[in-house]
């Protein structure tokens, strides 16, 4: 029948015979319809619907401007304090860039690092260091001696009050760049290192105490 009718204009009536094998086979269709009967349709085309072609795989370029629109999205939603937003729009950016040849994932690399870079940022400032960690590692995965991962990595481990892993990437962002000002964040680590011992000196003192 499909063949047939793919055959047909606009307007055009036809008669179409066919036997039992392209209908209803050797059951039939009791009671209208008798085995192994002979069929014979008479058919007009009214009208034919346009067939839409195929949506067209992005390229490489295609990817990389998505890509691009998506960061420059996170950028002004950042600007506006808007976080959460930034982030979803950070993550879209990279969604753009999976599924790239081995020669395209090189390429790709520089517009990949500074929006992992900003995906760590948005993460601190959700208060998810964990994620931010993750961000800053595949960073550091492009480029190993990335100050800006290396001290956003400090930042989340800071945050996850894991002291130790923080000073190490601090202090490697800053054999790397003397210039960084690491006084605000090595502080910060300072107090929260005392809160945190005498938060465990109460908690052990008070166990003990009983």
């Amino acid at each position: 029948m499909e063949i047939s009718v793919s055959t047909m204009n606009v307007g055009e009536i036809a008669v179409i015979r066919t036997n039992h094998q392209y209908a209803f086979g050797k059951m039939g269709c009791p009671p209208r319809i008798p085995p192994e009967a002979e069929l014979e349709f008479e058919i007009e085309l009214l009208s034919v619907d346009e067939v839409k072609e195929a949506p067209r795989p992005d390229t490489f370029q295609d990817k990389i401007k998505k890509a691009l629109e998506a960061k420059e999205n996170g950028n002004e939603k950042w600007k506006k304090g808007t976080f959460r937003k930034a982030n979803q729009a950070y993550n879209k950016a990279l969604a753009f860039l999976q599924n790239l040849s081995e020669e395209e994932e090189e390429l790709a690399e520089e517009v990949k690092l500074p929006i992992h870079l900003n995906l760590a940022a948005s993460f601190l400032k959700l208060n998810q260091p964990r994620k931010a960690i993750e961000a800053c590692r595949d960073a550091l995965e492009i480029d190993p001696n990335n100050t800006k991962a290396l001290f956003r990595m400090g930042q989340s481990y800071s945050d996850l009050l894991d002291f130790e892993l923080a000073k190490q990437s601090f202090e490697k962002a800053r054999s790397l760049d003397p210039k960084i000002d690491l006084r605000h964040e090595l502080d910060k680590i300072e107090k929260n290192m005392k809160l945190h011992h005498e938060k465990e000196k109460k908690m052990y003192g008070g166990m003990f105490s009983k």
